[in-house]
């Protein structure tokens, strides 16, 4: 198809070509023909117009099929990405909670190896697990999920799973994080990726100076899920901000079916048109999520991310 476009371009640029000559060759004839017959010189310039309107014809034609070509192009592309073997693009899942007992994740070793061997089938290569760290209701540290990724990754290697696993940390936004900031004590991805969630109930008041904070001491903050926070849906311009002072943002795919409400997957989209998504994650807590991501994946939602968003997880 993008062949037939290609020779459909270059025969309209062929064709105006044509007709700029034919435009000189009959101006060259005007100058004759006035001194011999008047009416021809009248029936020359007719012409001389006729050819000019179908060289601009011809010249806009060509332009239009080049640019629909690219955007087929574009499209083709975006096409391909999802369905069933999603993982081939992507490589890396950043946001999971597949260490058991730790937090709200799976519940035992058997359950997390069944998940990550459908990750596999996806196609992903690697998984950074990020269990929760909240001084409140999960107060892991980066010593008590090391020791858990060692034990997972023991069961990955005796199972064959062709997956790398890597541990960071969900962490929430608080004084403890800022602590765990000032000790130098964060479980970080990449390029020093820092990935932290919010509040569900309130907009924290010091949430500016605190990533402000974050970014002083040599980190990259990623909102999680930036879609869930019900308080902030519609307030574009606190996303523009967050966004202007540095912050990256990671999409839940599961947001996009619907799962954590309509009104979710509504601003979800929002952010997606307005090419504000840098990650999408998973977010898995469980096979029920997994399941509902393999189905979220195959829809148009799902593939106009890459549309209009530059997604970063190939380079983790």
């Amino acid at each position: 198809m993008r062949l037939i476009f290609t020779i459909f371009a270059i025969l309209c640029v062929s064709l105006a070509s044509l007709s700029g000559s034919s435009i000189q060759d009959t101006n060259s004839s005007f100058v004759i023909q006035n001194n011999i017959d008047n009416s021809r010189f009248i029936r020359s310039k007719e012409s001389d117009e006729q050819s000019s309107i179908w060289y601009i014809i011809a010249a806009l034609l060509s332009m239009g099929l080049i640019l629909y070509a690219f955007r087929k192009i574009s499209t083709q592309k975006a096409k391909s990405i999802g369905g069933v073997r999603v993982g081939e693009y992507l490589k890396t899942d950043l946001h999971s909670h597949l260490m058991p007992d730790i937090d709200d994740g799976v519940d035992s070793l058997e359950e997390s190896i069944a998940i990550i061997r459908e990750f596999e089938k996806l196609g992903y290569t690697k998984l950074i697990v990020t269990p929760h760290i909240m001084s409140h209701r999960y107060p892991n540290s980066s010593k008590i999920i090391l020791a858990k990724l060692r034990a997972v990754n023991n069961l990955v290697v005796e199972n064959r799973i062709n997956i790398e696993l890597e541990a960071s940390a969900e962490y929430f936004l608080d004084d403890h994080l800022i602590e765990l900031i000032a000790q130098r004590d964060i479980l970080t991805f990449a390029d020093n990726y820092l990935l932290f969630e919010l509040s569900y109930a309130s907009l924290p008041i010091n949430l500016d100076s605190m990533i402000e904070f974050m970014i002083e001491h040599g980190y990259r903050p990623v909102l999680a899920h930036p879609e869930r926070y019900l308080y902030m849906i519609g307030d574009i311009e606190r996303y523009r901000s967050l966004k202007r002072a540095g912050v990256l943002f990671q999409l839940n795919i599961n947001s996009l079916a619907g799962y954590y409400s309509e009104e979710v997957k509504r601003f979800a989209q929002i952010l997606i048109d307005k090419g504000m998504i840098d990650f999408v994650g998973s977010d898995t807590h469980h096979m029920r999520h997994f399941k509902t991501m393999q189905q979220t994946v195959k829809t148009d939602l799902f593939r106009s991310i890459f549309q209009k968003n530059n997604i970063l997880n190939q380079t983790l």
